[in-house]
């Protein structure tokens, strides 16, 4: 008889609950090659990180994660360190899947380090979230041009990269990036130019409202420089906005993160970049 609790390869299930005012993982489960770790905190925050054997995802590989954040729970997840995705042998695709459900009054911060694609990497990622309407949800997806010093910028076969959002079942959002060759060289001016890190940031939900104002306020009042190092834009969604970052390096869109998002460390009670680069 087959087991319903045995996942196949590479899959994770994790449900953080409010126990006893505390919120706790009470299942965290994963095959390799993804690996999930649960760190003490002296906080009332769930603090999860995800890994891979290996550092990165090799051709073929394919992760799905599946997280429940239960009524007025919190959680944290994060990754050890940037996601590199390494060559497709023969065309293969590595995937990435996230699938969040949040129940009423939780709250969950989904902050991984960037992805960054080695010259000839396949990759795909999609991230489905169903949210209470009383949910709060903070989601950083970033990603980077590859190993630049190896001179390989953009030098990948294939990125994609689809976020699907639900408040009580009905969609908010529905986002989709493709960065493919096929469609023309990737580092032309009207493309990616010059810079070398994109990423996203939705904020969601009662609890990010005020900062979440604050942030679109001050974007939409800045002027943009046509040769910037950094130009960020925001939009106004249903219950919250969204805001995208090009920055020509890593480094001054994770400093830029760490200023916008600082508000973090009070909802959290530890700053989430405390112990990274």
């Amino acid at each position: 008889m087959k087991n319903a609790n045995r996942l196949e390869p590479g899959c994770g299930k994790i449900e953080i609950c409010n126990v006893h005012g505390r919120s706790v993982a009470t299942r965290l489960q994963a095959t390799n090659p993804l690996k999930l770790l649960a760190l003490k905190r002296n906080t009332n925050v769930a603090w999860i990180y995800s890994s891979t054997f290996g550092g990165g995802l090799v051709s073929g590989d394919q992760i799905d994660l599946n997280l429940r954040v239960a009524e007025q729970a919190s959680c944290f997840l994060g990754t050890q360190a940037s996601t590199k995705v390494y060559p497709s042998v023969n065309g293969q695709i590595s995937q990435q899947r996230l699938t969040l459900s949040m129940e009423s009054r939780s709250t969950c911060v989904v902050m991984p380090d960037p992805i960054t694609c080695f010259a000839g990497a396949n990759y795909t990622q999609s991230m489905d979230m169903n949210c209470a309407s009383t949910a709060s949800l903070l989601l950083v997806d970033w990603m980077t041009s590859g190993r630049r010093a190896y001179g390989e910028r953009w030098g990948f076969a294939r990125f994609s990269s689809r976020l699907q959002v639900r408040v009580e079942g009905k969609p908010v959002l529905n986002e989709a990036l493709l960065l493919d060759p096929d469609d023309g060289i990737i580092t032309e001016a009207h493309r990616m130019g010059e810079y070398n890190c994109l990423a996203l940031v939705l904020i969601l939900g009662n609890r990010f409202k005020v900062p979440g104002e604050t942030i679109l306020k001050q974007i939409q009042g800045a002027p943009i420089g046509a040769a910037s190092i950094l130009v960020d834009a925001a939009s106004p969604i249903q219950y919250g906005i969204i805001l995208k970052v090009l920055g020509k390096t890593t480094e001054v869109v994770s400093q830029y993160l760490k200023n916008r998002l600082a508000f973090l460390s009070e909802v959290l009670t530890e700053d989430p970049w405390k112990r990274k680069w």
